[in-house]
């Protein structure tokens, strides 16, 4: 649970939290991130939002799509995520789950 104090809008005192979003590709996960990202930026809170298909070309377009890979893929993405809650930011989080294992 999530205290009012953590997610009170324009307050410096906000902490990080990650929101992921997970599942099998089309499963609309980007879809729900956009806005949920835009209306918690329009709240007035520190928001970024992550998602696989943009993080595949800018942080880890050296991979590609095997099981070690993408085990990889999302190692890496959850360093940058902690990276963003630690300092605060709420961080959405939108990426294929295609393991039944990770998705439970």
């Amino acid at each position: 649970m999530v205290s009012e104090k953590t997610l009170s809008p324009g307050n410096n005192n906000q902490e990080g939290v990650a929101i992921w979003l997970t599942g099998l590709s089309g499963a609309g996960k980007t879809t729900i991130s956009i806005p949920l990202c835009e209306q918690l930026e329009s709240m007035g809170y520190r928001v970024q939002r992550l998602d696989g298909d943009v993080v595949r070309q800018k942080l880890t377009k050296d991979l590609g799509f095997s099981k070690e890979d993408r085990d990889l893929n999302i190692e890496r993405v959850t360093f940058v995520a902690e990276r963003l809650v630690k300092h605060a930011v709420i961080t959405v989080c939108a990426f294929i789950s295609p393991y039944r294992a990770e998705r439970e």
